[in-house]
């Protein structure tokens, strides 16, 4: 193989790798802020808050784009399957939050292993 033809494949995998990394680091950002808007409409739950500026468009993004498919798969996965039962029960909207919020952390936890697992080589195997 000519030695261009390798730096040819070089670049290209340093590109991917750049892109992979560019990747997650947007993916770490969205999570951060998505937890964050979670974390503020739990608080809303406590307290009676008129959210205003800022903080007001943070809960209304939570509440225009978490809430609506949380409720969606809890419906799918709690309601439903419940109703099959007889039993007719919806999860409160406080729960439907804590669970999203817990899923965004573990996932960031899971994450975040997997990088270190990475970094140190201390990867399972099975």
């Amino acid at each position: 193989m000519s030695s261009s033809a390798q730096n040819n494949e070089r670049s290209e995998g340093s590109m991917a790798s750049k892109a992979a990394k560019l990747g997650l680091g947007l993916y770490q950002h969205s999570s951060a802020v998505l937890a964050s808007f979670g974390l503020a409409a739990i608080i809303g739950h406590f307290w009676d808050i008129e959210w205003k500026s800022f903080l007001a468009s943070v809960v209304g993004v939570w509440d225009q784009t978490v809430r609506p498919a949380a409720a969606q798969l809890f419906r799918i996965f709690v309601s439903i399957p419940l109703d099959w039962v007889g039993i007719d029960f919806e999860v409160p909207q406080f729960v439907r939050d804590y669970v999203s919020v817990g899923a965004v952390l573990a996932l960031s936890v899971v994450r975040e292993g997997r990088r270190l697992a990475k970094l140190y080589g201390t990867t399972r195997r099975a």
